[in-house]
């Protein structure tokens, strides 16, 4: 091996090393906590695997439902029944971030409006409350307090907002 016999040389190489090293370790241990967050996304805080993810899917199908309810009652060719379907279809095809909550509340309103059988009535005021259960769950898991704490403390905080960003540490999706 060569000693290096220039000063400003040792000095750049011994910089280059430590940037290195501190954006190897910032990725390491952001990451770390980023998995941490999302094995209780999917594995639930207890691993019982009624995470976040399983109340999502409970939601898409609730949805689907609902959109059956309207199907059933004459308004299933509507734009709101139209864009809850797709949005269904798209969580189905694997978009996770795909919103439900907006356009199954404009669902809801609709049906609510609208004049329904008895059974259609308890079925849409059933899929409304375990829609109304289901987007509490998701407040109240923990994964929701890990993912705002992991972008509003931990990625927003020094040195995490500089060293995050050239890492390509990317924030949590926090699900309402």
């Amino acid at each position: 091996m060569v000693p290096i016999k220039s000063t400003r040389t040792a000095l750049i190489v011994t910089a280059a090393v430590i940037l290195a090293a501190a954006l190897f370790g910032s990725h390491r241990s952001l990451n770390a906590l980023r998995k941490e967050a999302l094995t209780v996304f999917s594995q639930g805080a207890y691993g019982d695997g009624t995470g976040v993810r399983s109340d999502l899917a409970r939601r898409a199908d609730a949805c689907a439902n609902l959109c059956t309810v309207a199907q059933n009652s004459g308004l299933g060719e509507t734009p709101q029944v139209e864009a809850l379907r797709g949005r269904v279809e798209a969580f189905r095809a694997g978009d996770s971030a795909a919103d439900l909550t907006g356009p199954a509340q404009e669902v809801v309103d609709l049906l609510s409006g609208a004049e329904l059988s008895e059974a259609s009535r308890r079925d849409l005021s059933d899929l409304k409350a375990t829609l109304d259960s289901i987007a509490l769950r998701i407040r109240r898991d923990p994964y929701t307090d890990l993912a705002q704490t992991f972008n509003t403390k931990t990625l927003a905080a020094f040195p995490a907002n500089v060293l995050g960003g050239l890492t390509g540490v990317k924030p949590l999706t926090v699900y309402q």
